[in-house]
């Protein structure tokens, strides 16, 4: 059996992967899963602020609903 995926056009600056409205959802509904299973906690890391606001680093692996939740 030979699976076929349907594959989208990739142009020059775009992204590799496909980024189509359905697996956005998906990865948003991913992200209120972890955050009901974590108890609405965002992080466990312990956040020092004598040195300024805490500086996050985001590795850009979402939708970004994660980064503007931690902003918040």
């Amino acid at each position: 059996m030979v699976h076929r995926f349907p594959r989208s056009p990739v142009h020059a600056g775009s992204r590799i992967s496909p980024v189509a409205q359905q697996e956005m959802d998906r990865m948003d509904i991913y992200h209120k899963l972890f955050l009901v299973a974590r108890k609405d906690q965002l992080h466990r890391a312990r956040l020092v602020s004598n040195l300024g606001p805490p500086r996050i680093l985001d590795l850009g692996t979402g939708t970004g609903i994660w980064a503007i939740e931690m902003a918040e």
